[in-house]
């Protein structure tokens, strides 16, 4: 008897987000797309009804999509086995990127204690409204609860910034990232309830001083290493859509990969989104982290991303953390503001378009 291993899909696989131009042509408003699938010696492959050509236990087929959500049927005709995946496609969004920013307390702290007219004299805001004027980009930051020597939470932030706030969210989003700054990855261990206490208690206070209009479906957790368990709960709150970088430790283990297996994290560095279809997690791929990269080296970094993964080419995610803005901070960058217009540049020289991650994924109403 046949085990479902004798047949896997190589592409695309279980969860895949499909873009139109990078992942087939669109026809007729389908996407005509090729799926490749292994399957043993002479077996008669169909998928979704079309019979698929064998190369050397090989098959593939070009099929056609029509919808946001697809599902994907293989069939082998000799024994009967079949097995389903589903699969994205998102008609719209091709080259599109942002800018996301981690770690944020400090700016808030700043506003909190020099009661400024406008967010927009604190210079960290001001950075990024002028980064947005330039180039009209979209900029998400995801933020603590509270500094880390306890001097400052968000409850103490006042509500009198909420209507320049959601007069801005056309542009500016904030998200929970988590409690504080220390210890590391706070979410490894953690229960299911102690992210819900904690994103719960950012959440509300966005919604007091900056409003539900600044807030977004997608967020990074605090070093995205968090069992399934927490992360459900990230899930939960609100967040469906999780960035990470999905890289492997000196050990081989995944590393900043949330609870994905060492197999899921190899596939997610690969693509710009994957769906654990499982569990209704959206995983997001950071494209570079801008306070690793020295400036010079910026535009070459993303010129070799683009050559070396065709695969991770239609949506681009720009990310950099909060601290290496400041001067008293230990590892300060004087190039930090340098460094996030250098990237914008790259993205527009190369034909990139601002959005924001939402609008991307979820594009349920464009079918």
């Amino acid at each position: 008897m046949l085990e479902k291993t004798d047949f896997q899909f190589i592409f695309p696989v279980d969860g895949d987000v499909l873009f139109s131009i990078a992942d087939g042509k669109v026809i007729d408003n389908k996407l005509f797309t090729k799926v490749t699938v292994q399957a043993p010696n002479l077996s008669n492959i169909k998928i979704n009804g079309v019979p698929a050509k064998e190369d050397h236990g090989i098959f593939t087929a070009e099929i056609f999509l029509n919808s946001y959500q697809n599902k994907i049927q293989l069939l082998d005709e000799n024994t009967g086995y079949t097995e389903t995946i589903q699969v994205l496609w998102l008609k719209n969004g091709y080259k599109t990127y942002r800018i996301c920013v981690d770690d944020v307390i400090w700016c808030l702290e700043d506003i909190y204690k020099n009661k400024y007219h406008s967010i927009f004299e604190n210079p960290f805001f001001k950075l990024f409204q002028e980064l947005h004027n330039q180039y009209h980009n979209h900029v998400q930051m995801h933020i603590y609860y509270q500094n880390d020597d306890n001097s400052f939470n968000l409850s103490m932030f006042p509500d009198i910034y909420k209507q320049e706030f959601i007069d801005n969210s056309d542009w500016l989003q904030l998200t929970f990232h988590a409690f504080k700054n220390e210890p590391d990855r706070p979410y490894r261990h953690a229960t299911y309830d102690q992210v819900i206490k904690d994103g719960t208690l950012v959440n509300n206070e966005i919604l007091r001083f900056a409003g539900k209009e600044v807030m977004c479906r997608a967020t990074a957790e605090h070093w995205a290493d968090s069992n399934l368990e927490a992360t459900k709960g990230f899930r939960d709150l609100g967040y469906q859509v999780l960035q990470a970088y999905f890289i492997f430790d000196e050990n081989g283990n995944p590393d900043v990969s949330y609870y994905l297996n060492p197999e899921q994290t190899e596939h997610a560095a690969e693509r710009d989104f994957w769906i654990d279809t499982k569990e209704d997690i959206i995983f997001l791929k950071d494209d570079i982290v801008l306070d690793s990269v020295k400036l010079e080296d910026i535009d070459g970094y993303l010129d070799l991303r683009s050559i070396e993964n065709h695969k991770q080419q239609s949506f681009l995610n720009l990310l950099i953390h909060e601290e290496y803005f400041y001067e008293h901070y230990c590892l300060y960058q004087p190039e930090y503001r340098e460094k996030v217009f250098k990237a914008c540049q790259w993205a527009v020289d190369h034909g990139y378009s601002p959005a924001k991650v939402e609008d991307v994924i979820f594009q349920k109403e464009a079918f």
